[in-house]
Parts: C-alpha cells; sequence; structure tokens
C-alpha cells in the first residue's frame, strides 16, 4: 500500500468515526425495529394504584418472611 493510499484510509476512517460520533451525540440514530416506542405515561386510576399498594406491601411482607427463615436457619 502507497503512502498515499494509506492517509486516504486514515482521513476517511477519521472522517467517518467523527460523523458517527456526530449522528450518535445529536441523537440521529434511528430506534432498532421491532422495539417498543415510548410514549407519556398516563396516570395510574385508583384501582391501579391500590393494586400496586397492595403489590408492593405483598413483595415487602415475602421478603419480611423469607429474611426471617433464613435468619432462624
Amino acid at each position: 500500500m502507497t503512502i498515499a493510499r494509506a492517509k486516504r484510509v486514515l482521513y476517511g476512517t477519521a472522517l467517518s468515526l467523527i460523523l458517527a460520533g456526530i449522528l450518535i451525540f445529536v441523537g440521529g440514530v434511528a430506534p432498532v425495529p421491532g422495539e417498543p416506542r415510548s410514549y407519556p405515561m398516563r396516570p395510574a386510576t385508583e384501582a391501579e394504584q391500590q393494586q400496586h399498594d397492595r403489590d408492593q406491601l405483598l413483595d415487602l411482607l415475602r421478603a419480611q418472611q423469607t429474611a426471617n427463615q433464613e435468619a432462624q436457619r
């Protein structure tokens, strides 16, 4: 490979990396097909909030029971 060709390859690679960095920084990269899009969240209804609270309390209770069982061993 001649020196002139090596310089062209080097400059081309550097330019490609710079342009890719600019695109990524600006956010011009398209989302991956098949991935869900993000939508703004709507406020939870009263029933959904109550179910969420119950689920959290149940998770905490199970974690406490597991910790108690581990402590008894």
